[in-house]
């Protein structure tokens, strides 16, 4: 699922030399792990992700806040695919957590 997680944020013009790339990653990861999360962002996952990687609560929304900025300038297309819904603007912290995590929860799900 790294890959996969990975992959796409990269196709979205998202790559490792952004602070906010690994911080995205770890947001997403908790909640795929616990999908309950994505209720209470800023509780359950900013705070989460700050600990992990030692940083504060703040950095975390202004980091995604950047790659998703950056997403939208390079490859609008493309997270707009992924949302499955239209986007007149880039999306919210919470909101782009939720379309990558149904985007991995898709990816990942055995063909049935």
């Amino acid at each position: 699922m790294v890959v996969i997680m990975t992959d796409t944020l990269q196709s979205l013009g998202i790559t490792e030399k952004y602070a906010g790339f690994a911080l995205a990653t770890t947001a997403i990861a908790l909640c795929l792990e616990q999908p309950n999360r994505l209720r209470s962002v800023t509780k359950e996952v900013y705070w989460e992700t700050a600990k992990r990687h030692g940083c504060a609560r703040a950095d975390v929304e202004r980091n995604i806040r950047t790659v998703i900025r950056r997403a939208w300038k390079i490859n609008r297309p493309g997270l707009q695919a992924l949302s499955g819904y239209p986007l007149e603007s880039p999306p919210s912290v919470s909101e782009f957590l939720q379309i990558m995590a149904r985007h991995l929860q898709k990816a990942t799900a055995p063909d049935r």
